[in-house]
């Protein structure tokens, strides 16, 4: 029986002898894949990453109205923020910089993911966060902006759209204000250009072993794979590939091949 399986940017076929037969099975992963990404960070903006497509667009729903405030008058802000960031202990000064800077842009702000987060018009520019050595500006569609000063980072490989800069104290904010202002409105110009990053399919991304096992092994998870949305299938070989040790890949197939046996992605 040939199964055909998805490994890096090509087929590979298997070819082993099998009582019975899997019908469809010629046809497996031909179909292309749009999730996002895996890094070290809150799993609120993991998740937000995984829906790269979904940052790009307009449909999030607002947790709170913004109200314009007297202190930034082109931007507005949005009380949520402000309790937010009121919380933040670790960044706090830094946090406060940033959003000065974004405000000062005109941008939206809203509560998103539990994060900072300023759009234009509902499409999402840029976020700020925090992590255990350093904080950063988001931008969505960073991997569009020219970056003349090589200070933008993408957190893995498979972070496509999204771009940090980031700082570990209050003084790297200060010292780069032009450039960090500059950036900010290269970010808004592109967003209202309408450019999006052009998404990689499933057949870019690196399908793991333990998993390419799985699916020679078991025909009902191979068919069931090859039968779930492009965006579910990404999202599956993102989370599976985002594991550095084999042992923690091979656990998490196996904790999910129930899920894709029922047509279900990661998150349904």
């Amino acid at each position: 029986m040939g199964v055909y399986c998805l490994h890096g940017n090509r087929y590979r076929q298997f070819h082993r002898e099998s009582q019975g037969s899997s019908a469809g099975l010629d046809n497996l992963l031909a179909t292309p894949a749009a999730r996002g990404a895996s890094f070290d960070g809150p799993v609120s903006i993991r998740a937000a990453l995984y829906r790269e497509g979904a940052l790009q667009g307009k449909g999030v729903k607002k947790s709170h109205r913004s109200e314009r405030s007297p202190s930034s008058p082109l931007g507005r802000s949005n009380p949520l923020v402000g309790k937010a960031h009121a919380k933040e202990k670790r960044w706090s000064a830094e946090f406060a910089a940033l959003r000065q800077l974004c405000l000062a842009s005109g941008l939206n702000e809203e509560l998103k993911w539990g994060q900072a987060c300023y759009d234009l018009n509902g499409g999402n520019v840029v976020l700020i966060h925090g992590f255990k050595d350093y904080c950063a500006l988001l931008f969505m569609n960073g991997a569009l902006l020219k970056d003349p000063k090589g200070i933008l980072v993408q957190q893995t490989k498979n972070v496509q759209a999204a771009r940090q800069i980031r700082f570990a104290e209050i003084a790297d904010i200060n010292k780069q204000k032009t450039i960090i202002e500059a950036y900010i409105s290269e970010a808004i110009a592109v967003e209202k250009s309408g450019a999006r990053v052009e998404m990689k399919s499933a057949e870019q991304f690196d399908m793991p072993e333990e998993f390419i096992k799985r699916l020679d092994d078991d025909p009902r998870v191979a068919e069931a794979f090859h039968a779930l949305t492009p965006g579910r299938q990404k999202g599956y070989l993102l989370h599976f590939g985002g594991a550095k040790q084999s042992v923690t890949r091979a656990a998490r197939v196996a904790r999910h091949a129930p899920r894709i046996l029922k047509g279900l992605g990661l998150d349904d």
